[in-house]
C-alpha cells in the first residue's frame, strides 16, 4: 500500500469506483472534444472559433474529471457539456454558426449528436451501477 493509500484510509474517505460506464462516457466526451477540435479549424467566424474552443475546453475539463475522480461534479459538468454541445450542434444545423448559414446536419453534425447520446446513456448505465452497490440504510 503506498503512502497516499495509507493516508486516504487514515481519513476514512473511500476512493470512487470507476465503472466500465463511466471509463466509457469519459472517452466518449473525449471523442467529442476531438471532433469539435477537428471543426473549430474550420470555424466559418472569429465568434464561431470562440464558442467550438469553448465547448471544447469544457468537454476536456469534464472527460479528465471523469476519467480521473468519477465524482457527482465530474459527472454534471460532463451533462452540462453534452446539452451545450448538443444544443449548439443543433443551432448550428438549422440556424448556423456566427458568420455563415445553416447548411443541414453534416455527417460531423452526426457524429456530435451520436456521441452525446452514447454518452447520455454510459452515464445513466453508470448510476444505475453506483446505486445497484450502494448500501442500503
Amino acid at each position: 500500500m503506498s503512502a497516499a493509500e495509507r493516508r486516504i484510509q487514515a481519513a476514512g474517505v473511500r476512493p470512487r469506483r470507476h465503472t466500465r460506464a463511466s471509463r466509457l462516457a469519459a472517452v466518449g466526451t473525449g471523442l467529442i472534444a476531438l471532433v469539435i477540435a477537428v471543426r473549430a479549424t474550420q470555424a466559418p467566424s472569429t465568434v464561431a472559433l470562440i464558442l467550438q474552443l469553448s465547448a471544447l475546453i469544457v468537454a476536456v475539463l469534464g472527460a479528465t474529471l471523469l476519467w480521473w475522480h468519477n465524482s457527482f461534479e465530474s459527472r454534471v459538468l460532463v451533462g452540462f457539456a453534452l446539452v451545450v454541445i448538443a444544443g449548439g450542434t443543433l443551432l448550428a444545423a438549422t440556424a448556423g454558426m456566427p458568420g455563415s448559414r445553416g447548411r443541414g446536419l453534416l455527417p460531423a453534425h452526426l457524429l456530435i449528436l451520436g456521441l452525446c447520446a452514447g454518452v447520455a446513456l454510459a452515464l445513466v448505465a453508470d448510476g444505475r451501477a453506483r446505486l445497484r452497490r450502494a448500501p442500503l440504510g
